[in-house]
């Protein structure tokens, strides 16, 4: 990545981990098949998450059972690399990606509601406090700074539990993150979405990506899953399209090479892929489409997470693979 002069940036933009353990597949292997998972297919799913496609909604205190989403909660503005004050306040961020999702219900960009939510919780008392943490862990190294994070995180989640305004808007993109495939949507500016033909002939969402909002438990119940939800695009709507890339979950008896030929195109990037991505300022070459043939059906499923450092500019993929059965 290139930068402003003096600008030092990570030896890596995009780290990926992936399980040696999981019954992968590569391309010098005999023909894939049902229960092998083509690993070129899940590393590109993964890095591009890292090149941007993902959310920064999530519950902001790290709840196994969240009452409410929010962008993340930054207290710490300092430089990570010269250590110094960037001048930005403590808050809620989003990702380049957040900037462009829009509630379909009703109509507002998920940054009015990030607004809602800088404007209502006071953050600064919170963030002083955590500085003063982070000094006397620089200061004396075997001071317990775990022990008092996790002080800090209760109070601030307590705060934040007084704060009708935020709580209320952390409920309702919660709410809006569950239930329904067609709830939320990305919709990239000065795009050409409307001139997309799926399968049936037309554009079926008139120039909007709809994002998932519609994972379903074991229990089949759709709920929403950190990782899963909002960071991948609409699986009931894009699976079998040439967007298939990133949806949540992949089928795996299938290469990706069979996926993109499926579709006649050259890269595993679909036009709504592609807006995505240029909307957040990347170059692409244009993929060529036409559906030419019936896919095969596959049994099993590798379920995709993504995390994000809180540490880093620099986005990072970490793939978490849990085997369907």
């Amino acid at each position: 990545m290139k930068g402003a002069d003096g600008v030092t940036f990570s030896d890596y933009d995009i780290i990926g981990t992936f399980n040696s353990d999981a019954p992968w597949w590569f391309k010098d292997d005999p023909p894939i098949k049902s229960g092998l998972y083509d690993l070129e297919h899940v590393m590109n799913h993964e890095f591009t998450h890292g090149l941007g496609i993902s959310t920064s909604w999530r519950d902001p205190f790290g709840r196994k059972t969240p009452i409410g989403l929010t962008p993340e909660l930054l207290l710490d503005t300092r430089d990570i690399v010269s250590n110094m004050s960037t001048g930005a306040p403590p808050g809620f961020y989003e990702s380049v990606f957040d900037r462009y999702l829009f509630d379909i219900k009703s109509g507002k960009s998920l940054s009015n509601y990030t607004d809602i939510l800088n404007t209502n919780f006071n953050v600064s008392g919170i963030a002083s406090d955590f500085l003063g943490i982070s000094a006397k862990k620089a200061a004396d190294s075997s001071f317990n700074d775990t022990s008092a994070i996790n002080t800090l995180q209760t109070q601030a989640a307590d705060e934040f539990n007084r704060t009708t305004a935020a709580v209320q808007a952390a409920a309702y993109i919660l709410n809006r993150s569950q239930g329904n495939p067609r709830n939320l949507a990305y919709i990239p500016p000065n795009s050409n979405l409307s001139t997309i033909v799926d399968r049936n002939g037309s554009d079926p969402d008139s120039g909007k990506i709809f994002i998932e909002t519609n994972v379903f438990s074991k229990a089949r119940i759709s709920m929403y899953s950190p990782g899963s939800s909002l960071s991948h695009i609409s699986i009931d709507a894009y699976k079998n399209t040439p967007d298939f890339l990133m949806v949540w979950s992949y089928n795996g008896g299938i290469s990706l090479t069979e996926e993109m030929k499926y579709h006649g195109q050259d890269l595993p990037y679909g036009p709504r892929l592609q807006a995505i991505l240029r909307s957040m300022g990347y170059k692409l070459f244009e993929v060529r489409l036409a559906y030419d043939k019936e896919s095969g059906s596959t049994n099993g499923a590798v379920s995709r997470g993504i995390s994000s450092s809180t540490a880093t500019l620099a986005a990072v993929a970490v793939a978490a693979y849990t085997l369907l059965v």
